[in-house]
């Protein structure tokens, strides 16, 4: 069997077909000709580092908004610096976008997906520390409870994302959370306040919780939320007593409900203090335990140990 070949000079030539794939010349001019058939030879370009380290931040980093956003940048930059493996890079950026968005939404939206609780779930366990001591103190040492051991942990910069409370827990000294159940406990500093009536701090207390509605749903410095909420949040006072304790130190309790997001949430919240003359340098700490009011009486034991094990420093 033969091929017929054309070179670009005009000339037709026949030759076997064992030539099929290979390279002969031109009687008439000497040009190369490429005999067409045989195998042709697969090149494939391997990727950059690059490319390689932000598929696997994307992939690894799913739904947890860093690791996509981490993954895209990288990509993109592979891009700019025109590294090997471009299509691989595209793909990773739009898988990247596309997982981003996909988790803003559920965040955005947790009721309108079913693994939104899932997704909230994956960035809360970021921000928690299990580790360490389970006897817990402020930042000023003024103050000390005991964390129950297991899935309690410390907020690794005093705040969680939650998009319900995350709100509250801005400037809080020690913040501890469960976030399988969404149960939290912090404590808060409050001066200027110390020649006030515990009395009247409730009332303080109700109008912070009662306040302005969260502008974010996500309070986190990564993700730009656009404005969300304003208004007043629905907020009652089902209980208040004053506390029996030590004789140098006074406190009070309260129950709240509050409508936060899309249920309802319970807080039980204490103000302690010394005793002594009434001045507004005097700090008044607030301890506060809350979590879905669905689930708040089943955790009220786990979460009152907590607060009973809270100490004042001498």
């Amino acid at each position: 069997m033969t091929i017929i070949l054309t070179c670009d000079c005009g000339a037709r030539f026949e030759v076997d077909s064992e030539w099929a794939g290979r390279e002969l010349p031109c009687p008439d001019c000497g040009a190369v000709v490429r005999a067409p058939g045989g195998r042709q030879k697969l090149v494939i370009e391997r990727p950059s580092w690059m490319v390689l380290v932000s598929l696997a931040l994307i992939l690894l980093g799913a739904f947890t908004i860093t690791g996509t956003l981490a993954g895209v940048t990288l990509a993109a930059w592979s891009l700019i610096r025109r590294q090997p493996g471009m299509r691989p890079a595209m793909i990773a950026i739009g898988l990247g976008v596309v997982l981003t968005c996909f988790t803003l939404f559920a965040y955005w939206k947790p009721s309108a997906l079913p693994i939104g609780p899932w997704l909230r779930y994956q960035v809360l366990a970021l921000q928690i520390d299990t580790s360490g001591s389970d006897v817990l103190s402020t930042a000023d040492g003024a103050l000390t409870l005991n964390r129950p051991k297991g899935k309690w942990g410390r907020a690794t910069n005093n705040q969680f994302s939650d998009p319900s409370v995350g709100d509250l827990q801005r400037d809080t000294q020690l913040l501890l959370g469960r976030i399988d159940e969404r149960a939290f406990v912090d404590v808060r500093k409050v001066d200027g306040k110390g020649d006030r009536p515990l009395t009247e701090i409730g009332e303080w207390i109700l109008d912070e919780l009662s306040g302005q509605a969260p502008e974010v749903v996500l309070n986190h410095p990564m993700i730009p939320f656009p404005p969300r909420g304003g208004g007043r949040i629905p907020t009652q006072q089902l209980s208040t007593r004053r506390l029996d304790l030590e004789e140098d130190t006074e406190g009070r309790e309260w129950t709240f409900e509050s409508r936060r997001g899309n249920r309802s949430w319970q807080f039980v919240i204490v103000a302690l203090r010394r005793k002594g003359e009434r001045n507004p340098s005097r700090p008044t700490y607030l301890v506060r335990i809350y979590a879905p009011q669905t689930k708040f009486t089943r955790l009220e034991p786990e979460l009152r140990a907590i607060l009973e094990s809270v100490k004042l420093s001498r």
